[in-house]
């Protein structure tokens, strides 16, 4: 066993959380000349969407979800080289901010112009493609302040906690580059495996880990003398994260998501939907949100357990995720155009009852949240309760026994005629 994963630490505690007594609702959907392959918060309530080479754009939205800016991916390697005066496109994939949330470190798939006429690509493994180039995009002017190039295929990216790395998976080339977050200067470039994807940086700034998702492992870098050990982990593990000794990754060939305690080298798994893709912690990180790609959802899992709490539908292709802390909004970019808001609401009282008065019924979520913001109008709290054929059924009150929602029934029927009782159990 590598000598990382045994450190004295103290053992995770864990109380009860505000999420215990919340659910995902669709709050807002956004559209727009869009494709995001990603959506990632910024830390000052701005959140960067990158759009790949379809739109060759990021955009920048609100808290809100209103949109503030639409960045172009073209840039003349001129401003930057002066030895240079090519003019090239990108393909936006993925995004991190600097730890002062200053800058958005942006990937791009692989770079379009004279000169770069041998792309990597899904498939491809080899250090003879084309190098991508970061974009360091200035989060208050939403200009790209300055690039560095680095391998085939750029795809994930984290940040360490101490200010110092900036890290990115270069997908094709199969290894991770290293960049100064302080200066904006490449550090070194580590060979890694094949196809690496997300990464995660331990509390400490000493460990880089690394999904390899064409070997079925993790990687683990010791950064202060680029010392690496593998460990099997399942089919194709895609992203990490990493919080408190212990690694959270999700296997995209097996609907898992598996939980890795490193001080004990024990794992515990949760079904999820079809290929889990990216995830995010809560606020207070004892929850995870992940987008299943292929079942075109979002799940709520408790991390203490792992046990799936709640599965939400998205549009099709969920791909990208993140969290607002002070709003608790989890924000899913949907790959075929679309970004949708889910707010974690209090749940009505007595969860454990038997019966819920169903007020409306939707195919549609947001046909469904537009009729629970008019109950909320009217005083009314509700929450979504979805059916197994997946419509949105608006619920504004519980009861433990049936003859209690008989005698609730007629005044909601004054709302809606086609008011009727759920039996939940």
């Amino acid at each position: 066993m590598f000598f990382v994963f045994f450190f004295i630490a103290p053992l995770v505690i864990f109380g009860q959380s505000r999420y215990d007594t919340t659910s995902l609702v669709l709050h807002k959907t956004i559209r727009g000349n869009i494709s995001p392959k990603s959506i990632v918060y910024t830390g000052n309530a701005k959140f960067f969407a990158q759009n790949m080479m379809y739109r060759h754009s990021v955009t920048v939205y609100n808290q809100e979800g209103e949109l503030l800016e639409t960045i172009s991916d073209k840039i003349d390697l001129h401003d930057f080289d002066t030895s240079k005066t090519v003019v090239l496109e990108g393909g936006p994939v993925e995004a991190v901010p600097s730890n002062d949330a200053k800058y958005m470190w942006v990937s791009n798939y692989q770079m379009y112009g004279d000169g770069y006429d041998n792309p990597g690509c899904d498939k491809c493994v080899g250090k003879n493609y084309d190098k991508s180039f970061l974009y360091a995009i200035n989060t208050t002017s939403f200009e790209i302040d300055h690039i560095v190039e680095v391998g085939a295929v750029p795809k994930f990216l984290a940040a360490s906690k101490d200010g110092r790395y900036v890290a990115v998976s270069n997908w094709s080339s199969s290894d991770v580059t290293l960049v100064n977050q302080e200066t904006g200067e490449k550090i070194t470039t580590i060979d890694a495996g094949k196809f690496p994807r997300g990464l995660a940086f331990d509390d400490d700034s000493q460990m880089l880990y690394v999904a390899l998702m064409g070997e079925d492992a993790v990687l683990a870098i010791e950064l202060s003398t680029y010392q690496k050990e593998k460990y099997p982990i399942g089919d194709a593990p895609r992203h990490i994260l990493y919080n408190d000794s212990t690694l959270y990754v999700s296997l995209n060939n097996e609907a898992k998501i598996v939980k890795w305690d490193l001080r004990t080298d024990s794992k515990l798994a949760v079904k999820v939907g079809l290929q889990p893709r990216s995830m995010v912690f809560s606020k207070d990180t004892k929850y995870a949100y992940v987008v299943n790609y292929k079942s075109s959802s979002l799940s709520k899992i408790r991390l203490n357990d792992m046990k799936l709490i709640q599965t939400v539908k998205t549009h099709a292709k969920p791909i990208g995720v993140t969290f607002d802390p002070v709003l608790e909004n989890v924000w899913v970019a949907c790959y075929g155009g679309s970004i949708l808001l889910f707010n974690e609401k209090a749940q009505l009282k007595n969860d454990q009852s038997n019966y819920a008065v169903i007020i409306g019924s939707f195919l549609s979520a947001s046909k469904a949240h537009v009729y629970m913001e008019k109950m909320k109008q009217q005083g009314y709290t509700s929450e979504l309760i979805m059916s197994d054929g997946g419509r949105y059924r608006v619920c504004v009150e519980k009861f433990a026994m049936l003859n209690e929602a008989e005698q609730s029934l007629p005044k909601y029927q004054e709302l809606n005629k086609g008011a009727w009782i759920l039996k939940m159990k």
